[in-house]
């Protein structure tokens, strides 16, 4: 039940964002606690009764630094911009009305990010690396979060749904963005000052749903479907979310006396369906399923293993799955996460010779089976082992079909409208951002989007060239030892195409991942990167912050010259090479464009790329894998990036 509350209200996400009926109002985002951006003029706006005046005041302790007042507007509205000033505080607001007055205290000024994007950037500090130590060390209270609650709106709103600002300290800092914690410590610890972080994330999400309505209408990609959400209202939305309760309560039902009937060896099974496995929904010859999916495998266990302490292993399940022997619950698993699946058989559990291992397991979003990349499956004793792959029976449609989910939380704008919007125009020092996993399978759309949306945002915030890093796609899936197409090498290119715009910035982290999880836990390097990016951008520091990038590229016969920029300045051209350099992931094709691994030869900074499959190279490439294998850093222990490149004749 737990899981299942959870699961709700991450999708229920919408709550209406009228302002407060109270005559003089402002958005939650302004708060005790808040750090403003220093040395410009901040903007601070809010509601009250029309024609009042609006009187603002800063204090430091009793010393009245400023004041101002202007009048609401006939809708009530007003608007005033604080003097510029240097980091510090802590400051106190006064903000009057009539009879009316809000206090804001514990003002600091500061450097202010917004952090966006979907669970990498929403991955919090107590799931990180070393999550519990770094809990533990939070005594930074000039580092504050203002966290954005999930809010997804058919219309622009006024207000977010909720949130704080938040001091950190180990009370406070577990459910931040570890990514943006570690960027707002390590800038805290660098440069003394405030940092305030408003985070506005939600996991499994597009970059379609960040975006306004208009910049989405002006788009040949994206006109369409942002046309289509014009129809969705909040009535939508609350089916919806009863449609989800209803959906993960068919999930994880524990639906007994059918799993009793169906996991008992007596049980006739010769109607079902057979699939050879391992095999995951991807790679299965058939339609795509949603559902619940029961599979039968029958073994006969030899005596030799009959008196053995004996563990399942299953190699890695996709998706929620519950596990019967003869019979018998051996265990239910709720996700995934774990690279390989292994449970310890109980001897009651086993008979000798014929025995039957049940699975029911949910397929959901694409996913289901098993996975053949992750070991292998198979009962495994002291005397030896017996193989469960080959012929399984399986039958669908044995429980209720699941509701169809619409995830409106992934519509054009909707998350702009709710979480974004409202925090148009707090005075920014620059943006974070890590997403694209949601857009892997449209590259070509994304290669427009994406720049559309950090232009968009730079325009809403008040100037159009505010510092925008973010993060390049990490290693993910199982390693490949040939060349082969790669699904998120595509968007990765995608996403390099917005450096393009001024004061924009990449991290590359194709090192730093996970085959198996899409979520890499080592946040702090990440951050350390970003950190340089933004010293960059925002400081005009000379860090060679972008990391290697390919140069000239020139061809002498079969082979092709390369040389990488952004090394930094070395000593010598041998305190170049690295101990984790590992010179692999560089291809070459031909005029045919099928692309053969190149063999490298090193000299510093300059490559020599080579391959006898291969006699006269037109184009090269690095990395161009979901899960690359190069390793190449620069003086600052940042990877070369994926590239693709014609040569030069």
């Amino acid at each position: 039940m737990p899981m299942l509350l959870l699961a709700l209200s991450w999708l229920l996400g919408f709550v209406a964002t009228a302002a407060d009926p109270c005559p003089l109002w402002m958005p939650k985002v302004f708060g005790t606690h808040m750090v403003l951006q220093r040395n410009m003029a901040v903007p601070l706006w809010g509601r009250a009764m029309p024609g009042t005046e609006v009187r603002i005041a800063l204090y430091k302790e009793d010393l009245l630094l400023e004041q101002t007042a202007v009048p609401a507007a006939d809708d009530g509205s007003w608007r005033v911009k604080l003097q510029a000033r240097a980091a510090g505080g802590p400051f106190r607001l006064e903000v009057r009305a009539q009879q009316d007055t809000l206090l804001l205290e514990d003002v600091w000024f500061g450097e202010v990010f917004l952090a966006g994007g979907q669970s990498n950037m929403e991955w919090q500090v107590q799931q990180a690396l070393h999550g519990q130590e770094e809990i533990a060390a939070a005594h930074f209270p000039l580092v504050r979060f203002f966290k954005v609650p999930h809010n997804k709106q058919p219309a622009v709103q006024e207000d977010v749904a909720g949130g704080q600002w938040q001091v950190g300290s180990p009370a406070t800092v577990a459910e931040f963005s570890a990514l943006a914690y570690f960027f707002a410590r390590d800038l805290h610890r660098l440069k003394n000052i405030p940092v305030g972080i408003l985070q506005a994330t939600w996991g499994g999400t597009p970059v379609e749903a960040w975006m306004p309505r208009e910049a989405l209408l002006a788009n040949s990609w994206s006109a369409p479907a942002a046309q289509a959400a014009d129809s969705i209202t909040v009535a939508h939305f609350k089916q919806d979310s009863l449609d989800l309760l209803r959906f993960w309560e068919l999930v994880y039902q524990e639906p007994t006396q059918l799993e009793a009937r169906l996991s008992a060896p007596d049980y006739d099974d010769s109607h079902w369906e057979e699939v050879e496995m391992p095999v995951t929904m991807a790679d299965w010859d058939r339609d795509a399923y949603e559902g619940i999916v029961w599979l039968r495998k029958t073994f006969v266990l030899p005596e030799s293993l009959l008196s053995d302490s004996l563990e399942l292993e299953l190699g890695r399940p996709e998706l929620n799955y519950s596990v019967f022997v003869n019979g018998h619950l051996l265990a239910r698993n709720v996700w995934n996460a774990e690279e390989q699946h292994r449970y310890t058989l109980p001897p009651e559990f086993l008979l000798p010779g014929k025995n039957l291992l049940t699975v029911r397991m949910a397929f959901l979003w694409g996913g289901g089976g098993f996975s053949p990349r992750h070991g292998p499956m198979q009962l495994r004793g002291n005397s030896g082992s017996l193989a469960l792959s080959g012929r399984w029976k399986y039958r669908e449609d044995l429980e209720p079909s699941l509701p169809l989910i619409r995830n409106y939380h992934r519509y054009p704008a909707f998350l702009y409208n709710g979480m974004i919007a409202p925090l148009v125009p707090y005075g920014l020092a620059g943006f974070l951002w890590y997403q694209g996993e949601d857009n892997v399978a449209s590259p070509e759309a994304y290669a427009e989007l994406f720049p559309l949306l950090i232009s968009q945002w730079r325009t809403l915030f008040g100037k159009d060239d505010l510092p925008f890093v973010f993060v390049q796609l990490a290693n993910f899936l199982p390693e490949q030892e040939e060349p082969d197409e790669s699904s998120w090498a595509p968007l990765r290119a995608a996403q390099e195409r917005a450096l393009h715009l001024p004061a924009a910035g990449m991290v590359v982290s194709t090192d730093v991942g996970n085959p198996h999880n899409i979520h890499p836990l080592n946040k702090q390097e990440v951050a350390r990167r970003m950190l340089l990016q933004m010293r960059e951008l925002l400081y005009g520091e000379e860090l060679q912050a972008g990391g290697p990038r390919p140069g000239t590229l020139e061809v002498q016969g079969s082979v092709v010259e390369l040389t990488l920029e952004g090394m930094g300045t070395p000593a010598s051209a041998c305190s170049l090479v690295r101990p984790e350099d590992r010179l692999e992931g560089f291809e070459l094709a031909g005029a045919d464009g099928c692309y053969h691994t190149a063999s490298v030869q090193r000299s510093g900074a300059q490559l020599r790329l080579e391959s006898p499959r291969v006699p006269r190279p037109c184009s090269v490439r690095y990395n161009w894998f979901d899960n690359p294998p190069g390793r190449l850093y620069n003086v600052w222990g940042l990877p070369l990036r994926p590239f693709e490149r014609l040569v030069n004749k």
